[in-house]
């Protein structure tokens, strides 16, 4: 069984943090609000790109606890734990969406039950659907990584870094994943399980100022952009895509940062489990725009000097009431699997 390392399970909680905090400024219409003062509309400029890189580092934290070495594929043990996996895809989708409904946070529609029932079918979460594939295809990406030599490998890694974070950035995207799909998720992944297997050191003010540095570039870019006449707005988004190189270099900052980092919690460790959760609850696509739109009410908020305090504060309170649900559910699904087991 492999050792939990405080440190990354710390890091994927601040990784949640910025994903929250990523459909706090999307969903809510902030960034594309005329009313927004010139101070909140820096600050969730700001704070777009610096969260931008999460989900890369979701992915990376994943390939680098690939096994080190070649162990023998178990069928079975790899669709128990992708049966896990959707099963808990599956049942936030169905809650969530009773939820939403009993409580009229959202209005009831045949496509939306559908939706609810066949998570990944109807694609109710881009991540959850591209990590369950990633989850079936583990242990043959596991054995085909522990059997190529370190050249090989390098090899191997460059060619996913240059046809997903080159090519389709600065020539034709070819594969329109636009950084959201398969290609990209295990371009991160190989760069994880890179980190792992080669081990180069890396003091973290050097890895923290690779996460800095490009944060700074894309700063200014949008800046620079913003002053050349009839530049398209168009180049900034294409900075902004998950398979962008100046993404893909932050999320290596960040991880190897952390990587440094000397952290031992036994909190940390019992709540790792349920920072998942986190995004299945708040962002079921019955809840994503009203969650801030009628919830949170971002909209009030636009023109206050008070929309900082208040995305800290609806980012922390999301992340606390999301893994304290999901560990209650944990605890009540145990207690009743026990008492189902005593009566039979």
């Amino acid at each position: 069984m492999t050792k939990r390392e405080s440190n990354l399970d710390l890091m994927r909680l601040i990784c949640m943090g910025m994903v929250v905090t990523l459909h706090y400024f999307g969903e809510s219409g902030i960034l594309s609000a005329k009313n927004l003062t010139s101070l909140n509309m820096l600050f969730a400029g700001v704070m777009v790109v610096v969260c931008r890189c999460a989900v890369n580092c979701f992915y990376m934290n994943s390939g680098y606890f690939f096994h080190v070495e070649e162990e023998k594929i178990s069928i079975k043990k790899s669709l128990k734990s992708t049966i896990a996996l959707y099963r808990q895809i599956w049942f936030y989708s169905v809650f969530i969406f009773v939820f939403t409904m009993m409580c009229r946070i959202d209005t009831f529609s045949v496509g939306k039950l559908i939706r609810a029932v066949f998570p990944v079918l109807g694609n109710q979460y881009w991540f959850a659907t591209v990590f369950l594939l990633i989850s079936l295809l583990r242990p043959f990406l596991n054995k085909m990584t522990c059997r190529l030599s370190n050249y090989e490998f390098g090899i191997f890694l460059a060619t996913l870094l240059f046809f997903d974070c080159v090519q389709a950035v600065f020539g034709v995207d070819v594969f329109n994943e636009f950084g959201n799909g398969f290609l990209h998720a295990i371009t991160m992944i190989m760069l994880g399980a890179a980190i792992r297997r080669y081990d180069k050191k890396l003091p973290k003010v050097k890895a923290g100022l690779i996460y800095v540095g490009a944060c700074l570039i894309l700063l200014l870019s949008r800046v620079l952009l913003r002053l050349l006449p009839g530049c398209p707005i168009d180049y900034w988004s294409d900075l902004m895509i998950y398979n962008s190189p100046l993404l893909v270099a932050m999320a290596y900052g960040m991880f190897k940062f952390f990587k440094c980092l000397k952290v031992q919690s036994n909190f940390l460790s019992r709540i790792s489990g349920s920072i998942f959760a986190v995004y299945l609850i708040q962002d079921h696509s019955c809840m994503r725009g009203n969650l801030w739109e009628k919830i949170f009410r971002n909209s009030q908020f636009f023109v206050s000097n008070f929309m900082v305090l208040h995305w800290l504060l609806s980012v922390i309170l999301i992340i606390v009431v999301c893994i304290t649900v999901d560990m209650l559910l944990k605890k009540a699904g145990a207690y009743l699997t026990r008492a189902i087991r005593v009566h039979k």
